[in-house]
């Protein structure tokens, strides 16, 4: 980044986020933004980036070993539930499109829009998925009730991780 100030539309906290969201996942080891303001890329260690002529080079400018803000809490993945539990179980699992944050209400302080043992008709707005001040709302695809809230309201998740079960009508 040539100036010491983010440009229009990209604040500092946009910027923490990003670094976040690429320490935190497992799919994705770069990112790179170009607007006709700002050039951004980021990089995490290791990374390997392709040069010119396509030949791949260390990165040069790895993202610091000490985390930002305090990383949320490990959530058992379904993945790392046994196999016959998972099988054996009615529920539906209800994953994360994308990665970003998991928000359970509308808004800070609303009351939040599914809670376990509540009853849903699709199309009923189950969360919220922040994705660079970009709110994507994700819907039920039937009826049911949901089962289980897999993780908390505020935390980064990963694309393909439960959010939620839900056991069909």
């Amino acid at each position: 980044m040539t100036s010491s100030t983010p440009a229009p539309g990209l604040s500092y906290a946009d910027l923490i986020q990003i670094v976040e969201l690429l320490r935190q996942s497992e799919q994705f080891s770069s990112f790179r933004l170009k607007t006709p303001e700002l050039e951004l890329e980021v990089l995490r260690e290791g990374a390997r980036v392709p040069s010119a002529i396509g030949e791949q080079r260390p990165a040069t400018a790895p993202l610091p070993a000490a985390p930002l803000a305090a990383p949320p809490a490990p959530v058992k993945s379904q993945a790392e539930q046994p196999v016959a539990a998972v099988a054996a179980s009615p529920w539906r699992p209800i994953t994360s499109p994308m990665v970003g944050t998991f928000y359970a209400a509308p808004e800070p302080g609303a009351a939040p829009f599914v809670q376990p043992g509540q009853a849903v008709r699709a199309g009923d707005a189950l969360c919220v998925i922040e994705v660079m001040k970009l709110m994507n709302t994700l819907h039920a695809e039937f009826d049911g009730t949901v089962r289980e809230i897999a993780v908390r309201d505020a935390q980064v998740v990963e694309y393909g991780q439960l959010l939620m079960q839900v056991e069909p009508a």
